[in-house]
């Protein structure tokens, strides 16, 4: 979806507002309002997050990590063995999904979301490895 599509949506609009209505009458320097981060949060998990930060004035390295930490508090991380016949996977759980970063011995990166649970990642991880 491209940024005029998502920035054209009701919703976003009705944040943007929000938005926009909070920086008129704030005081420099205050931190942006936990309702107004967890509404963007939402719609960032329905639209691309990039376009929602760039919408809202926000930092997208924040409104991701604000994603990631929305629904635990402590994202975990396991590494998977690495020799070199077989590529480098690290798979981090955020919130209700997974990430599964593959970096190849050539060094080749593939980064893989997904929302299946831990065993399904690693059963994804064992398939790779064998491709």
């Amino acid at each position: 979806m491209k940024l005029k599509q998502v920035k054209a949506q009701s919703d976003v609009q009705s944040l943007k507002q929000d938005f926009d209505r909070w920086r008129s009458i704030r005081i420099r320097g205050e931190s942006i309002p936990e309702q107004l981060w967890e509404s963007a949060v939402v719609l960032a998990q329905k639209y691309p997050p990039n376009h929602i930060a760039k919408t809202m004035s926000l930092d997208t390295r924040q409104l991701k990590k604000r994603m990631g930490l929305s629904d635990t508090s402590k994202a975990t991380i396991r590494v998977a063995p690495v020799n070199l016949a077989e590529p480098k996977i690290v798979t981090k759980s955020l919130g209700n999904s997974l990430i599964a970063e593959l970096t190849t011995t050539h060094g080749t990166h593939v980064r893989i979301y997904s929302s299946i649970d831990p065993t399904g990642m690693q059963a994804l991880a064992s398939l790779l490895r064998e491709a």
